[in-house]
């Protein structure tokens, strides 16, 4: 459904830009289904909408991640896999050296 509504993302170092095809946008909102031979001429009629997104590329270890703004309403806190497990085992190491239990 996102190849459909997408026709082009252009990532640029400071901001990306998406750009949602009008003719995939309109039928996903009024719930028609989608007619693969007509999706093509169609969304050339309608042309597209650009929606731009400030964004920064950053490397987080062995990933590259996009960094929103602090203050962006699409900001969502992603936790980081090895952190989260981390944590878990440090808790689990407390607990055991708390019951007299050497790790």
């Amino acid at each position: 459904m996102l190849r459909a509504l997408l026709n082009r993302v252009l990532v640029h170092e400071d901001r990306v830009k998406l750009q949602v095809r009008k003719g995939a946008l309109l039928k996903l909102l009024i719930g028609q289904d989608r007619d693969p031979q007509a999706d093509g001429a169609e969304h050339d009629l309608l042309g597209s909408i650009t929606l731009p997104l400030e964004a920064q590329l950053k490397r987080c270890g062995g990933e590259v991640r996009f960094l929103l703004p602090p203050d962006s309403t699409h900001a969502k806190a992603h936790p980081v896999p090895a952190l989260v497990r981390s944590v878990a085992r440090a808790h689990d190491w407390l607990a055991q050296i708390m019951r007299g239990e050497a790790p």
